[in-house]
């Protein structure tokens, strides 16, 4: 049996193009699914996209933020592998979401990472790149880049 790492922002996107992939792969796996959120930058958008400095914003204020995408995370997760009847384990998780994917795959041992590969244009990937393109080239194991079909 083995052991497969199901990575997904959450995004409906995400779930259907992830329920494919899975139902290729079927029930003969143990599954750990995982969601990365990632903490609010040194500077917190403020009015009108402004940025306020991180200090003015208390430490209430970020722990409060982290609760908030550990349980978001978390339950978008559930409703997922409910969704799909699927077993296993859910973590959610803080940081760059391809460092910690390919990190979780290394210490865990994992034997195949799913992840939802979202249409980019050219011009997005090149500005802000691309999750699925940084796991794809510096994962230790195999991965599936799953993608919503057109219909």
């Amino acid at each position: 049996m083995s052991l497969v790492l199901v990575a997904t922002a959450g995004e409906e996107t995400d779930r259907d193009a992830i329920r494919e992939a899975l139902a290729l792969l079927g029930q003969g796996h143990s599954y750990v699914f995982l969601a990365v959120y990632q903490a609010m930058p040194s500077g917190a958008m403020g009015a009108a996209g402004a940025m306020v400095p991180a200090p003015t914003l208390t430490r209430q204020v970020w722990d409060d933020a982290d609760k908030a995408g550990q349980t978001a995370g978390h339950r978008q997760l559930q409703e997922t592998v409910d969704a799909l009847g699927l077993t296993g384990e859910i973590r959610v998780e803080e940081g760059d979401p391809a460092e910690r994917i390919c990190a979780m795959a290394t210490e865990d041992h994992v034997n195949l990472i799913v992840v939802g590969d979202h249409h980019h244009s050219m011009l997005s990937r090149l500005l802000r790149g691309s999750t699925s393109d940084d796991v794809a080239h510096h994962a230790p194991c195999p991965v599936l880049l799953a993608r919503q079909r057109n219909l």
